[in-house]
């Protein structure tokens, strides 16, 4: 993305003949990558939907001009095509999360994506009413396949 976007100035025109522009000077990743812990990603592999799971993930630094800063979880059912569930705008120093017993289908694919967020809000070069706003994410993916279905055998 780096080499596409270089650093220098950017300007956009909306379709009412407004401008933002900006000048983009430095990168404000996260200096640290999202993960989960290992054992985390290995209890993934087969969970039990019918219990809660909690994620638990490293905290990050916000970057050093961000103007917010954001961790988001996200799990998508590869069946469906759709959003699972959604952990979104949680504080930067937030480490674990809970997904509730029952949210998941058992014996269905999904994935997830752990994204820490950095998000500068710059001064417009332009005519526009709302200053431009750049983020900078850093993102983990991952797959996992819930556990299948159990069945309690009928008495006798």
């Amino acid at each position: 993305m780096d080499a596409q976007y270089p650093f220098g100035v950017y300007t956009f025109t909306a379709n009412i003949g407004d401008t933002a522009g900006y000048d983009y000077e430095v990168d404000d990743y996260a200096p640290s990558a999202p993960d989960l812990t290992g054992a985390d990603y290995s209890g993934l592999q087969g969970m039990n939907s019918a219990l809660p799971f909690t994620f638990n993930f490293n905290a990050f630094t916000p970057g050093g001009t961000a103007s917010s800063s954001f961790t988001f979880l996200t799990i998508y059912d590869q069946t469906t095509s759709t959003t699972a569930y959604s952990f979104g705008f949680m504080a930067p120093t937030t480490t674990s999360v809970v997904l509730p017993a029952n949210t998941l289908t058992p014996g269905d694919s999904y994935s997830y994506e752990l994204d820490y967020s950095n998000r500068d809000i710059v001064a417009s070069l332009g005519t526009a009413d709302f200053p431009p706003e750049i983020a900078f994410d850093v993102r983990t993916d991952g797959t996992f396949t819930t556990a299948p279905a159990t069945t309690t055998p009928e008495p006798s």
